[in-house]
């Protein structure tokens, strides 16, 4: 599924991790609306 071969499953799990947990921290619209998108 990842387009860069040899490119760490982890890594990308790792940032993508980071920037739900920054929406998370600091949601710009309600839990419901942001489940939505």
């Amino acid at each position: 599924m990842s387009d860069s071969p040899g490119f760490p499953d982890s890594a990308a799990r790792d940032r993508d991790e980071a920037e739900s947990a920054s929406a998370f921290a600091h949601p710009p619209v309600a839990p419901d609306a942001t489940a939505a998108y």
